[in-house]
């Protein structure tokens, strides 16, 4: 596959990576012009300044504190957002990611008004929207098995958990802000997936009447597959399989299809 189809399959994540690329450069090219363009950027701990500012609560969420920040924040929301689409949809991943920084800077915020935050502080970083997509992740599909470096067969939920751990705790003492933000992300993460269900169909009871429908429709279709004894590719399967997550969710898949999903997943 080349970069440009890899690209092509999720545009709406690569998107949102080449924005907070864009950002960054851009602070950057200006603060060796000694323009001071990050603090108009980020959320300031002062309430009355961030009122000012209103605009911060989105502008901070695509704007990195250093190169490691960038670095690890885009990492992982390549990875979480490509697992994230494969479950879900590229607008649910643009609300979700969205949502979940909206929701950090509202903790944020609150706990800085509550408190008495050191003067000049302020919360910078994508890490709330990253960790959100990263948690609806590992909720809409807890049990699906990655690679972690060189072990197989680790499940989503456990990875998932483990980066928010190093997230957490690479916040160090007495940054009670951004650890707010950070928790921020994660709630919402945990009710992304029951928030975009609800907002997809009429009512509850008429999405999960049509949820079970197609489960139905899935499983009698999966009896009969194959029996022209046709042979599809590594990406054909691939595509055949997401379609039918997207449609009536992970747990709709049989146990072999599961084993197959991850199969072909380390293999592409």
């Amino acid at each position: 596959m080349t970069f440009k189809e890899y690209i092509s399959r999720s545009p709406l994540l690569f998107t949102l990576i080449a924005v907070n690329l864009a950002v960054a450069i851009t602070v950057g090219v200006l603060s060796l012009s000694d323009i001071p363009l990050l603090p108009s950027l980020v959320i300031p701990s002062d309430w009355d300044l961030f009122l000012s500012r209103p605009w911060t609560a989105v502008s901070y969420m695509f704007t990195q504190a250093s190169l490691l920040h960038l670095l690890f924040n885009m990492l992982w929301l390549l990875w979480f957002g490509r697992i994230f689409l494969y479950i879900s949809s590229s607008r649910s991943l643009l609300w979700t990611y969205l949502g979940g920084g909206l929701t950090g800077a509202i903790f944020y915020v609150t706990v800085c008004a509550m408190g008495s935050p050191l003067p000049g502080s302020y919360l910078i970083g994508s890490s709330a929207a990253v960790l959100a997509v990263m948690t609806a992740a590992s909720v809409m599909a807890p049990n699906l098995e990655l690679r972690l470096f060189l072990i197989t067969g680790v499940r989503l939920k456990y990875i998932a958990l483990l980066c928010i751990l190093l997230t957490f705790l690479g916040i160090g003492g007495g940054n009670a802000g951004g650890f707010s933000a950070h928790f921020g992300g994660v709630i919402f993460g945990l009710f992304a997936p029951a928030i975009l269900k609800g907002t997809s169909g009429s009512t509850t009871a008429g999405w999960i009447a049509e949820k079970w429908r197609r489960m139905k429709s899935n499983a009698a279709t999966d009896s009969s597959r194959n029996t022209s004894g046709s042979t599809l590719s590594d990406e054909e399967r691939l595509d055949q399989l997401l379609d039918k997550v997207r449609v009536s969710g992970y747990a709709s898949l049989s146990s072999s299809e599961k084993r197959e999903l991850n199969a072909i997943s380390s293999r592409l």
